[in-house]
């Protein structure tokens, strides 16, 4: 029992460190910035409300995926995909591209934790 306490306390650190990690988003108002380069605001808006209906609308079908070819490369083919979704977005060359970089985020997002 006291292993499993060790371990326990280890996740709940390791989930705080995670989430205030990933509450640090300074870099927001540059991208922002930079995606208005090529795009309105409101293309902007329709561009990312998309992409979380995607993310909404597909969160069965990847379960689904997961139970087929396991739940660890579902995760990984999904964190490989989201950040090649970024980069891609970050290469940007016109709204073209932000419209598939973010169609391809929206179907990839739910699989990434």
């Amino acid at each position: 029992m006291n292993n499993y306490l060790k371990k326990m306390r280890l996740n709940i650190t390791l989930t705080y460190i995670n989430s205030f990690l990933l509450s640090l988003i300074f870099f927001i108002p540059v991208w922002y910035a930079f995606e208005t380069q090529y795009a309105s605001p409101a293309t902007l808006g329709l561009i990312y409300a998309i992409s979380h209906l995607l993310t909404v609308v597909l969160e069965l079908p990847t379960g689904a995926l997961a139970d087929l070819i396991g739940r660890k490369k579902t995760i990984f083919l999904g964190l490989f995909l989201y950040g090649l979704s970024w980069i891609y977005i970050s290469q940007s060359k016109d709204v073209s591209w932000l419209w598939i970089g973010y169609v391809i985020k929206g179907n990839i997002q739910d699989t990434a934790p």
